[in-house]
């Protein structure tokens, strides 16, 4: 069985484990650009 979805070309879809995947990396990412930017803050303090 098939399953058609017509929407615009730049509307991403995706299974729900591919896009809980994508956003556990979205998140890991931010926390870490986060600690960098904390990093830097304190540095410049200094």
């Amino acid at each position: 069985m098939k399953l058609g979805i017509e929407v615009p070309r730049h509307v991403d879809i995706h299974r729900q484990e591919v896009y809980l995947s994508i956003q556990e990396e979205n998140s890991a990412a931010a926390s870490a650009e986060k600690n960098i930017l904390e990093l830097i803050s304190k540095e410049l303090e200094q």
